[in-house]
């Protein structure tokens, strides 16, 4: 996401926190408005959970990080600051809730929050289990884990005190959409793009219930981007077009329509419960779409894998062959990477039949049992061995 999208967001997550009417707390600074800030999600709010794990969806290569304050990989997805770090700096924190899964996420530390986001997770744990990521269920038991760990080095009433004073922030659903439901055929085939959201939706309901039940009463969600502007989306779904995917911007603002519903029945069933869906999708469809309004000619986030910083590629669409090696007859994806030959930069998505393959600079084979008469195919170097690949193509996402 572009930087100028980071700041539109931390804007509304700051307004969103007046709306709440937030009470102060212990926090690490007088002028702090909330004791704490934890947050669940995915890429859009990770700060580093995923340097801890088995997955390809990591930023700690560069240009992640190199506008941030010590110019390195922090884990965050973004060149600097996410939404949440200038939501902790507009609310008077003087330093930022650690990812949970790293060192740094104890003693002292632990009393201005914790970060349990986890990149490629979703509302829906599948969705995060396909990519190795922490699923919002597992989100939910560490934070879980987190309360004891409060309760031992802050005592158990200004423990108390800081679970019902913080702001709790859950971005995520856009996984659920792209790198799962329009991929996956076991998802599109038995399920409409309403009725799935109705479904995550139900989940998201059943989650901000077990939150309440944990402590927080003031929470706010993001609600979905402009999913048909995102990089991958355009390059999958785009047909060799740079503009917006308009069906799956379309899915978003009904997801995002149930989901404010959802959140006002919910603010009206459970007591002293504060909820606030942040308007994600306006912002930053406008950015995408009217980038002249904010004195640019484009923005980069909307646009194909053709810009510095992201991986150049074609894609390879069912039995055509684009490029051919004329000595062994393989078909040949071209990756070029912005920052040189490591390949551990541009992730492999081979998406056809029941999972899709993921690999990084290495092989990765698949088998598809219901097309019949294929064989596995492999992905080494940028060759694919079989072309009855539906697509495979090399991304940076986020």
């Amino acid at each position: 996401m572009a930087k100028s999208g980071n700041s539109t967001v931390g804007a509304l997550l700051a307004l969103a926190l007046f709306l709440l009417r937030p009470i102060g707390g212990n926090a690490q600074a007088s002028s702090a408005l909330v004791p704490a800030i934890i947050t669940f999600g995915d890429s859009t709010v990770d700060v580093g959970n995923n340097d801890y794990l088995k997955t390809i969806f990591k930023a700690d290569f560069p240009p992640y990080g190199r506008d941030f304050k010590n110019h390195k990989p922090t884990g965050r997805f973004c060149n600097g600051k996410l939404a949440t770090d200038i939501t902790a700096d507009t609310l008077g924190f003087s330093s930022y809730p650690s990812a949970y899964l790293s060192p740094e996420a104890s003693g002292k530390n632990l009393l201005i929050g914790a970060n349990f986001a986890s990149a490629a997770s979703g509302y829906y744990d599948d969705t995060a289990y396909l990519y190795h990521a922490i699923p919002l269920s597992q989100q939910l038991e560490f934070y879980k884990e987190y309360q004891h760990k409060l309760s031992r080095v802050a005592g158990t009433s200004k423990a108390s005190s800081i679970i019902s004073g913080a702001l709790y922030i859950v971005s995520t659903g856009a996984s659920d959409f792209v790198q799962n439901y329009y991929i996956n055929p076991h998802l599109y085939e038995t399920r409409s793009p309403d009725q799935f959201s109705s479904f995550l939706v139900h989940i998201f309901c059943n989650f901000v219930k077990d939150l309440y039940g944990l402590g927080a009463r003031k929470i706010g969600v993001t609600s979905l981007p402009p999913l048909g502007c995102l990089p991958a989306s355009i390059t999958l779904f785009g047909h060799g077009s740079n503009e917006c995917v308009r069906r799956l911007n379309s899915d978003a603002q009904n997801f995002n329509r149930k989901l404010n519903t959802a959140a006002d029945s919910l603010a009206k069933q459970l007591p002293n419960l504060k909820i606030a869906i942040f308007d994600i999708y306006k912002p930053l469809h406008d950015l995408a779409t009217l980038p002249s309004d904010f004195g640019r000619s484009a923005f980069t986030f909307p646009h194909r894998f053709r810009r510095s910083h992201s991986c150049t590629l074609r894609i390879l669409r069912g039995q055509e062959r684009l490029l051919r090696d004329g000595n062994s007859g393989d078909d040949i994806v071209s990756v070029q990477s912005a920052f040189g030959r490591d390949m551990r930069q541009c992730h492999w998505l081979c998406v056809l039949g029941q999972r899709p393959s993921i690999g990084i600079g290495k092989p990765s084979a698949c088998r598809f049992p219901h097309f019949s008469g294929h064989q596995p195919y492999s992905v080494r170097k940028g060759r694919v061995r079989d072309a009855a690949v539906h697509v495979c193509v090399c991304l940076l996402f986020q």
